[in-house]
């Protein structure tokens, strides 16, 4: 697998992130996860508030179980996820964060939400925020 980029992919701009990004894509659905990193780094250069590199991204760190380079994908896509936000990530960050005994921060994370579910009840499904809080209460158990 080669992860060159051309010299007139950087010149094309918008049509060279969505080059790497199918070669990131690529790269990935054929288990060269290691690659797919490397051209979304890229990508990433590039693009860097462009939110479905960062999550491709977390995937790839974690299809490579590099845990904390997972983590920090994830809070640079978070934040410019936008509308578009899947909130379920949430979720996943905060047991990120109570596996790798990172509890102030778990615990951060639900009372942001918790506030978000009080005063504004249309944007993130309570629900959300149940599954969230059941989760890191079943993880601190385990870690204890």
């Amino acid at each position: 697998w080669s992860s060159d980029v051309c010299s007139s992919d950087l010149i094309y701009g918008r049509s060279s992130i969505a080059s790497l990004q199918l070669q990131a894509e690529i790269a990935s659905s054929q288990g060269h996860h290691s690659a797919a990193i490397t051209i979304l780094k890229q990508a990433i250069e590039l693009a860097p508030n462009h939110p479905d590199l960062w999550h491709r991204l977390a995937l790839s760190y974690g299809a490579t179980q590099q845990f904390e380079a997972l983590e920090h994908a994830l809070t640079h896509y978070l934040p410019i996820a936008g509308a578009s936000i899947v909130w379920r990530h949430y979720i996943t960050l905060g047991l990120l964060w109570t596996h790798h005994a990172k509890a102030v921060q778990a615990q951060q994370l639900i009372s942001q939400l918790h506030h978000i579910c009080q005063n504004y009840p249309s944007v993130v499904p309570p629900s959300f925020y149940t599954a969230l809080s059941e989760a890191f209460s079943l993880n601190q158990s385990k870690h204890q």
